[in-house]
């Protein structure tokens, strides 16, 4: 029988395979309780080296429904719709280049 843990494995590996592309860090952390990926812009640091743009996303259940969600809470979208997720975190994470 799949445990929790396991889905949000599986949902957070689908996640992290669509964001190869990106220009991102993406590192999975999945040997603690709640599993979740570290995300960074590496190509955004301040003077001191630290990545300005980053988060963490982890995956939640609510009333049967599964969602990524970032550290703080906010939902990014159901775990069904990994490429809006992926689309989503993106977004947040980079810096659109001029045309």
């Amino acid at each position: 029988m799949p445990q929790p843990n396991d889905e949000a494995i599986s949902h957070l590996t689908a996640l992290a395979e669509r964001l190869n592309d990106a220009d991102l860090l993406v590192e999975r952390a999945f040997g603690q309780r709640y599993p979740q990926l570290s995300i960074k812009n590496t190509n955004m640091r301040d003077g001191r080296g630290w990545e300005l743009l980053s988060g963490a996303i982890g995956v939640v259940v609510d009333r049967g429904q599964s969602w990524f969600t970032w550290d703080d809470g906010d939902r990014i979208s159901p775990t069904e719709l990994v490429d809006v997720a992926a689309e989503r975190v993106m977004r947040a994470l980079t810096v659109s280049r001029p045309v």
